[in-house]
């Protein structure tokens, strides 16, 4: 099960264009989850094109990972500063037509938002 033993991702994924929402062109992830803990604690912080912070994850929730994949609840601020529930999801080998991409997906109750073919480096990990 992806609940199970202490789980954590970490990482940074950059875009080459727009990534995931207006004036976003990265995300920085680390978190975790221990086996006894409801949910999970970290950060995650997503960058302007600069390497600046333009939003933060306010809260974490459940963190599920399997190989080469991880999805994070998160409650997101709005530029108004409105709290928006979301859930983040990073597959590093979602299948293309021709090889294997990374895909970032923040889910959100206005629609998903996504990043293909980013660049950078995220670890996924799970201790049974």
């Amino acid at each position: 099960s992806s609940l199970r033993g202490s789980r954590a991702v970490r990482g940074e994924l950059t875009s080459s264009g727009e990534f995931l929402l207006p004036g976003i062109s990265a995300v920085r992830i680390d978190a975790q989850q221990g086996a006894n803990e409801r949910l999970a604690t970290g950060s995650v912080d997503f960058l302007d094109d600069q390497g600046g912070v333009v939003r933060v994850a306010d809260r974490l929730g459940v963190l599920q990972v399997a190989e080469g994949w991880a999805t994070l609840g998160v409650v997101v601020r709005n530029e108004d500063g409105t709290a928006v529930p979301a859930s983040l999801t990073i597959d590093l080998r979602a299948p293309s037509a021709s090889q294997d991409v990374t895909v970032v997906t923040l889910n959100t109750p206005a629609g998903d938002a996504r990043a293909v073919n980013t660049t950078g480096s995220v670890t996924i990990s799970r201790a049974r």
